[in-house]
């Protein structure tokens, strides 16, 4: 049975060797050459490594950390891949529209409003500004 929650809230803190340090369960403290530290989660499916980001250890603590891996561990043994899920999630919200093609068909209501040809004109070019959102 492998080991689990190996680190305290205090070696964490005391953590400087660049590195990957464990804390059992697939949990663990990635620290950078840079000094950056972040919170990793690693899984070999289909006997290739992967790694999941769970973020800064300035923003996640010892404890949440913990919590999420729980969560992600349950989730394999669902056989479900949290890590594919939070891939295709991230392509969802990219594909999804985007303000210019949202704001298109209220903006030209708003342009056929307008009886005054200039001021029709004025709204169109400020429209046509918005095609880059």
């Amino acid at each position: 049975m492998h080991t689990r929650n190996k680190l305290t809230a205090k070696k964490v803190a005391a953590l400087t060797e660049p590195g990957v340090h464990g804390d059992g369960g697939g949990l663990y403290v990635r620290i950078r050459q840079s000094g950056s530290r972040s919170w990793i989660f690693v899984r070999i499916v289909d006997g290739k490594r992967r790694e999941m980001g769970l973020g800064s250890l300035y923003d996640v603590s010892l404890a949440q950390a913990r919590e999420e891996a729980d969560r992600l561990r349950g989730m394999f043994r669902e056989g479900r891949d949290p890590i594919s899920e939070r891939k295709l999630a991230v392509r969802e919200r990219k594909a999804a529209i985007s303000f210019g093609e949202y704001a298109e068909p209220y903006m030209q209501t708003i342009v056929e409003g307008y009886r005054n040809d200039k001021h029709r004109q004025q709204r169109q070019s400020a429209h046509h500004d918005l095609a880059w959102c």
